[in-house]
C-alpha cells in the first residue's frame, strides 16, 4: 500500500478537464459557449458517471468564467465606443 487514500485506483494518465481548459489558448466566446453548451448536454442526458460529472461540472464553471469575461470585455468596449452625455465616444485601440 502506498500513501493514497485509494490504492487500487488507477493513475490518471489522460489530461483532466480542468488541465485541458488552462492549456487551451485563449478561447473566444463562441468557442467557450459552444464546448458549455456540449458539455450541458452530456451531463443532461444523465450516462455520466458521478466522477465523470464531477469533472465536467468543474470544468463548465470554467468556461462559463470565460463566457463572462468575453462578455465583460465587450461590454466596456461598447461603453466606451457609445459613450455619454457626460462621456463622449473614444476613439482607441482596444487590447485584447
Amino acid at each position: 500500500m502506498g500513501d493514497s487514500l485509494f490504492p487500487d485506483a488507477v493513475p490518471e494518465t489522460e489530461t483532466s478537464p480542468e488541465q485541458k481548459v488552462a492549456k487551451e489558448p485563449e478561447l473566444s466566446f463562441e468557442e467557450a459557449l459552444s464546448q458549455l453548451e456540449a458539455l450541458v448536454r452530456k451531463m443532461e442526458n444523465g450516462q455520466l458517471p458521478l466522477e465523470k460529472l464531477i469533472s465536467s461540472y468543474e470544468k463548465g464553471g470554467k468556461l462559463a468564467k470565460v463566457c463572462r469575461a468575453r462578455l465583460d470585455q465587450l461590454e466596456r468596449k461598447i461603453q466606451i465606443l457609445t459613450g455619454s452625455a457626460e462621456n463622449p465616444p473614444q476613439w482607441e485601440n482596444f487590447q485584447e
